[in-house]
């Protein structure tokens, strides 16, 4: 009896079907976006700009702004994000620059997130202060790689992958709000 007791104890146990929850983690595919791959991804360089329209309504929702920024010695770039339509950013709870996302992150209301008015944001720049000993870099796209911006319209969500450097923005990748 106590045999079958286990073994009906077992099959309870894994014959439950798991409850999934459509959480929009960065890197999974999910009913409410598509993930558009870029292939060639999209170039910035040293001075440039480019859009993307999150939600395919034919205007632009988020535009990436790279320009030339002079610095203690020599000049640098700075990189900039203007959002409109809605559309939110995800940011640091450090710093209030947009937040460098990594894959798997869930993207959720519990992240601290920009206005949805429009805004000029900062991805990467440069601080000279009034000291000699050069310019530190400010923000939080400053030469990475395969980093995520969380943004949201709404109730949706979905993330753009970025590289950074000093000299080039690359966007591989995007999710298009449904």
């Amino acid at each position: 009896m106590r045999i079958f007791s286990i073994l009906l104890i077992l099959l309870f146990t894994f014959s439950c079907k798991e409850e999934s929850i459509d959480m929009p983690v960065i890197g999974n595919r999910n009913e409410s976006f598509n993930i558009i791959k870029l292939n060639p991804a999209i170039l910035i360089s040293r001075s440039g700009e480019d859009s993307l329209d999150i939600n395919s309504d034919g205007s632009f929702d988020i535009k990436f702004i790279r320009s030339p920024i002079p610095l203690t010695y020599g000049y640098g770039s700075k990189t900039n994000i203007l959002i409109k339509n809605g559309l939110q950013i995800a940011l640091s709870n450090i710093n209030n620059y947009p937040d460098t996302l990594s894959i798997k992150a869930v993207i959720d209301d519990n992240l601290n997130w920009s206005i949805g008015e429009p805004l000029k944001l900062v991805l990467q720049s440069y601080n000279c202060g009034m000291t000699m000993t050069g310019c530190q870099g400010i923000a939080n796209f400053i030469n990475v790689s395969d980093k995520y911006i969380g943004f949201k319209n709404g109730n949706k969500f979905g993330w753009i992958k970025v590289d950074n450097t000093e000299w080039d923005l690359t966007i591989k990748e995007y999710t298009v709000l449904k």
